[in-house]
This record gives C-alpha cells, sequence and structure tokens, in this order.
C-alpha cells in the first residue's frame, strides 16, 4: 500500500514539477531590465486573480445584502457572521495582492468582476 502511494506522489510532483519548470524558462526581460513571464505566470495569475474577484463580490455582496441581524434569525450565531466578514476581507486583500503583483509586472489586470445579487 506505501508503495503505491509514494508512487502516486511521484507521478503527481512529475506531472507538476514539468509545466512549472516550462513556466520558468519561458522569460523576456522588460524595458527596464527587470524579468517578465511571457504568458505562463501571468495568464496562472491573471486566472487566480479573477476568481479571487468573484469571491470577494460573492462575500462583499452577501454581507450588503443580508444583516447580522438576519444571519441570527437564518440559524448563525455571531462567531459565523464574523468569520464571514474576515473572510470577505481576506478575499479583498486577495484581490489587492494579485492586482499589485500583475501591474508591477507590466501587466494590465483584469477588473473587478460584478454580479448583482437579486
Amino acid at each position: 500500500m506505501k508503495s503505491t502511494f509514494v508512487s502516486v506522489l511521484f507521478a503527481l510532483s512529475t506531472a507538476i514539477a514539468s509545466p512549472v519548470n516550462q513556466l520558468k524558462r519561458q522569460d523576456t526581460r522588460a524595458e527596464d531590465g527587470t524579468s517578465i513571464a511571457k504568458s505562463g505566470d501571468t495568464a496562472i495569475l491573471t486566472y487566480a486573480l479573477i476568481l479571487e474577484h468573484l469571491e470577494d463580490n460573492f462575500y462583499r455582496g452577501g454581507l450588503a445584502n443580508f444583516t447580522k441581524a438576519q444571519f441570527a434569525m437564518a440559524g448563525f450565531d455571531e462567531v459565523f457572521y464574523n468569520n464571514l466578514v474576515q473572510v470577505s476581507k481576506d478575499e479583498t486583500t486577495h484581490v489587492s495582492f494579485l492586482t499589485a503583483a500583475l501591474t508591477a509586472a507590466g501587466v494590465k489586470p483584469v477588473a473587478e468582476c460584478i454580479y448583482d445579487f437579486p
């Protein structure tokens, strides 16, 4: 059983490492001499930013549309509500971090993804 587990881990690490190593080789220089990945790294970060925008919008929208009292009436305690507030702040931080990273790499980050909650 252990040998099967180790074999699976090895196969997964090889499958993951190969594209990552390839991304590291796809490199170019910006006008100021700093290194910028051609497409791999920026594509991955852009995809992550889109997901973070969606998550950020989801939590902010939910908290904007439902009060703490409404959560309590639905059977959720104050701890649950406070955790949602913290997760919402974390998602906003993730958006800021990825936006700054892409901007620093000379890439125009995607704009906010908006979904209007009914």
